[in-house]
């Protein structure tokens, strides 16, 4: 019973939304009052509402070892069903309850304003997790939140959970009970707003420091994913978790076989030629040739509002990196109403002339002081300019210099993490030269060194099998940092709480294979001394992911209910996982071939039953014996009964097609079934087909 283990979420009874439209039903497929279970070994007596532990079946699997701290335990569960089956909901009343959980805590607050969400009515579950012998229960019925613990006895059982204790919400550093969840979920169609509920929102749209038990990946914006923003946060989190200075390199492996070495800033001309666009206007900034006769003035405001102090030093491309400073600036005040306050009247809207505001309570200087405290990604991009002017981190030495010629900057990783000198990956994020450079990660193999490459001559699976671990790499080490701030404020999260809901999408088989040990080595190179205990769910339909976890920590849900789980998965064959009807009921082959090659054995069947009676008729005719001629009469009925219940073939499906089609079948045993019939078809061809197929083989010698 070692580490931290997220055990399973109880339903409630379902809203009465025939009397209370105004409610959403957030059960949808699932069971009322219904336990699910993602670990067995853990057993749940619904009436006695107690768990008795069952030691024969826990197996320690996943814990890493820690040099002088103790040993990181982790765990690893998953959700399987088809489509429809539930596993969304559940995770999406998992999510539900987080945060109805930092509502009434008042942590999540609208970014708009800082007041407060709203809770979500009708939410009522209960989520179990255990910590090492005790298993807690938070109970929460809308903005009620309760909790109940019980330890393990000597017969391995646990008392009832009863005498619930109202949490003191004012108080949010209770919150430290409870664990730090990691989703990750690039579903097209996931979480989104207009589906899923305005609630989700809130879960995306927050900035408090990993104070909010969740954080969702990708962000989005009425369910959709911008792209781009996606891709070079991203590489934004790569490159800050390659600059985090360990005592080992383990961090700079991107794969078991290959190391990244060094980085190359190249500056972006067409980034640089949008600055200076006459037509930029259309993105929302005035035209420089006018904005150029205020930049004087606007930098100094700048300068000294950023508390800027090396002005004076020469920076290369200084001068652009300034004015895509003032576009950011106007930029986020057109964009987002919380800062639109800043603008002149209407110049949020106006495309020809935005212009701050002279009152002293939202003038530019008022301005800055309010995006000084947004470490949101409204003002990423931003904080990176500033920082490149601020640290000068591209700076020539003797050692390292600018190619005039190609315009980049070569330095190893090792260099730069020196230059940004700091070992908080919160504010490294922050430190990284802004997008105006494009941004490559040279590599090389780790056993042979002479074999280098970069990062963007990856494949596009291979790069975001890269991007999603280090992303949850990312958000581990910062929930880390936490605990580094020493404020009596901050609420500590010991626990994380990782949902990869189909994380396979995207990823070859392979790395589906690969994924499990990927993360679980990412992990252990961390520096994450304040982690005590990791939690992995994964919802999936991928049984490459499933035979690295064993079946008792696996929930199978089927139209809302949890199936009992029999067969093996931890080592299992990928085939014999495939094979079971829970996964492909109508067995492994893609239905199209199916059905073509169950088109050709009907053809080939009816062709010989007809061959077969037109054989027969001419036995008839040449027999004068009644009783030869009496059985065969009867043989030819019995063949046309068989017939009239086979479909005569299409004229695709002739002797040639038939063909063809048998020697493209992958299966051997299907294979050799369909040349025995097509032998039987085509009597006279048997010979010819048989030589036809031996010289095949013969050439794969």
């Amino acid at each position: 019973m070692k580490g931290f283990k997220l055990l399973g979420i109880k339903t409630k009874n379902r809203v009465d939304i025939e009397n209370d439209p105004t409610l959403t039903d957030y059960l949808k497929v699932l069971k009322e009052n219904t336990y699910y279970s993602f670990y067995s070994i853990y057993e749940f007596d619904k009436e006695k509402v107690t768990f008795t532990y069952l030691p024969e079946k826990d197996v320690d699997l996943y814990s890493i070892n820690r040099d002088n701290q103790d040993p990181l335990h982790i765990n690893i569960s998953a959700i399987v069903g088809e489509n429809g089956a539930g596993k969304s909901t559940l995770i999406e009343l998992l999510f539900l309850g987080i945060h109805n959980l930092a509502v009434a805590y008042k942590i999540l607050k609208n970014p708009e304003d800082l007041s407060s969400w709203h809770i979500e009515e009708g939410v009522h579950l209960d989520i179990y997790y255990s910590v090492n012998d005790k298993i807690y229960c938070i109970r929460l019925d809308d903005l009620d939140v309760c909790f109940s613990s019980q330890s393990k006895k000597a017969d391995n059982s646990f008392s009832k959970f009863k005498d619930f204790k109202k949490y003191d919400t004012e108080n949010k550093k209770d919150l430290e009970f409870f664990f730090y969840s990691i989703a990750i979920n690039y579903s097209l169609y996931g979480l989104n707003t207009n589906h899923v509920g305005e609630w989700i929102r809130a879960l995306f749209h927050k900035n408090d420091g990993y104070q909010t038990p969740l954080v969702i990946n990708p962000m989005r914006i009425k369910g959709q994913i911008d792209v781009n923003t996606e891709e070079g946060l991203a590489k934004s989190r790569l490159i800050s978790n390659l600059l985090t200075e360990t005592k080992s390199i383990e961090h700079l492996k991107l794969s078991k076989k290959q190391i990244a070495t060094a980085i190359t800033f190249k500056l972006n001309r067409r980034k640089i030629e949008n600055i200076y666009d006459h037509n930029i206007g259309s993105d929302g900034i005035w035209t420089f040739e006018k904005l150029n006769k205020k930049t004087p003035k606007l930098l100094d405001i700048i300068y000294e509002g950023f508390e800027i102090d090396n002005r004076d030093v020469e920076i290369k491309f200084k001068e652009e990196i300034e004015k895509y400073i003032i576009k950011k600036l106007f930029k986020i005040a057109r964009t987002y109403d919380k800062y639109k306050v800043f603008l002149t009247d209407n110049s949020g809207n106006n495309k020809k002339q935005p212009s701050f505001t002279t009152d002293e309570k939202y003038n530019l200087e008022s301005y800055i002081e309010a995006i000084k405290k947004d470490d949101s990604h409204i003002t990423f991009k931003l904080n990176q300019a500033i920082n490149y002017i601020k640290k000068n981190p591209l700076v020539e030495d003797e050692n390292y210099k600018w190619n005039k010629e190609n315009e980049h900057f070569h330095i190893p990783i090792k260099e730069l993490s020196k230059r940004i000198n700091t070992s908080k990956l919160s504010e490294i994020i922050n430190l990284i030269p802004p997008s105006l450079f494009n941004i490559e990660i040279h590599l090389e193999e780790i056993e042979s060194k002479e074999n280098k490459s970069v990062f963007s001559g990856l494949s596009s699976g291979e790069q975001q099998l890269i991007h999603s671990v280090q992303s949850i790499l990312y958000h581990i080490i910062n929930v880390n940092s936490v605990f580094s701030n020493n404020s009596p404020e901050d609420i500590n999260y010991a626990y994380i709480n990782l949902i990869l809901d189909e994380i396979e999408l995207y990823f070859h088989p392979a790395h589906q294979k690969e994924f499990i040990q990927h993360i679980l080595t990412g992990i252990k190179s961390l520096d994450i001394p304040y982690i005590k205990g990791i939690n992995m769910l994964f919802s999936t339909h991928s049984p490459f992911i499933l035979s690295d976890i064993p079946s008792s920590n696996i929930l199978k849900l089927k139209k809302g209910e949890a199936i009992i789980n029999v067969q093996p998965t931890f080592g299992a064959n990928i085939h014999d996982l495939l094979a079971n009807d829970f996964f492909l009921k109508d067995g492994f082959m893609g239905v199209f071939s199916q059905n073509e090659i169950k088109n050709v054995i009907e053809a080939l069947n009816y062709t010989h039953l007809n061959n077969l009676k037109i054989e027969k008729q001419n036995q008839v005719n040449l027999t004068d014996e009644a009783n030869h001629k009496s059985r065969v009469e009867l043989e030819i009925k019995d063949i046309e009964h068989k017939l009239s219940k086979t479909n005569k073939p299409n004229e695709k499906y002739n002797k040639e097609y038939c063909k063809k089609v048998i020697e493209v079948v992958g299966e051997p045993i299907l294979y050799m079934s369909l040349i025995e019939l097509y032998t039987l078809a085509y009597k006279n061809s048997k010979d010819a087909f048989i030589d036809e197929q031996i010289a095949n083989l013969n050439k794969l010698r």
